[in-house]
């Protein structure tokens, strides 16, 4: 079930563009913004394999939710608004 979730997660998340904004930011602002909540990501524990196929799949997959939520959070955090156009 972990599996379907994350990877409809992922194929929504490639179905929509994603602009961020934040009053009187500029570009670069956004650029730092996004390289230190992906730096901050990169500090969220790993799934551990299992030596199965489908469950190191399904675990990547929920890793790569996972980060992708927290440096979705990290920008909302710092004030930025995401702006989704599909």
């Amino acid at each position: 079930m972990r599996v379907a979730i994350a990877l409809t997660i992922v194929l929504l998340a490639g179905c929509t563009t994603v602009t961020w904004h934040k009053d009187g930011a500029t570009q670069r602002d956004l650029d730092r913004a996004t390289a230190s909540c992906r730096t901050g990501s990169a500090f969220l524990p790993e799934p551990r394999p299992q030596g199965n196929g489908m469950s190191d799949l399904g675990a990547s997959m929920q890793s790569l939710a996972t980060r992708m939520q927290f440096q979705e959070d990290c920008l909302t955090a710092n004030g930025w608004d995401k702006v989704s156009e599909r």
